[in-house]
């Protein structure tokens, strides 16, 4: 998954660590994505959990970090390190 929040881009991996849901589908929240299915909030620089997943009324732990990938740019070309 690739995301531009204002000047910067971030580069992570397309499934959500805790059910494998597709993030593409889901929402920015600043440099964060939000889960689609389960609210779950990773930071897109460090991959960090900002909230944990929740399906209706039961709070879950996510199960890890989501993995999150370098980027570079040059000239027109945006590169990423997988």
């Amino acid at each position: 998954m690739l995301a531009q929040v204002g000047g910067d881009y971030f580069a992570a991996q397309r499934k959500c660590p805790h059910l494998g849901f597709n993030l593409c589908r889901g929402s920015l929240d600043g440099a964060a994505v939000v889960c689609p299915l389960h609210k779950a909030k990773f930071d897109l620089a460090s991959g960090k959990i900002e909230r944990d997943p929740k399906l209706l009324f039961i709070q879950m732990t996510a199960k890890s970090d989501l993995k999150t990938y370098p980027v570079r740019i040059e000239g027109e070309d945006v590169l990423v390190g997988v």
